[in-house]
């Protein structure tokens, strides 16, 4: 696959998951518009004030198998590991250490 078709097929995506995203966004507001229409405006607020916003929720931790450098074991017996840190002959280091990395390349799919 060339890197032009491969940037298509990335937009491609990239469109349909925007597209989708605003379908879903339509549907909620007119379930939210029912829910005010059935149970008023007041009642709706008082509840969404107990929730907590989706940026306060704790954000995933990335990992090292998220990483472009991140070599899968070969065989049961043996650990992945970070390609960079073995070609410098560097310590392997636990596989929660990705965000402090600076090796840490995120896959883009």
């Amino acid at each position: 696959m060339t890197p032009e078709t491969y940037y298509e097929l990335e937009q491609e995506k990239l469109a349909m998951q925007q597209e989708s995203r605003a379908e879903e966004w339509g549907f909620a507001c007119l379930e939210l518009a029912e829910l005010v229409r059935r149970w008023g405006k007041a009642a709706i607020q008082k509840e969404l004030d107990g929730l907590t916003d989706r940026a306060e929720w704790p954000q995933p931790q990335p990992h090292c198998s998220q990483c472009m450098n991140w070599q899968e074991p070969r065989s049961a017996n043996r650990p992945g590991f970070c390609v960079p840190r073995a070609a410098a002959s560097l310590e392997q280091k636990p596989q929660s250490y990705a965000a402090q990395c600076p090796f840490f390349d995120q896959m883009p799919f």
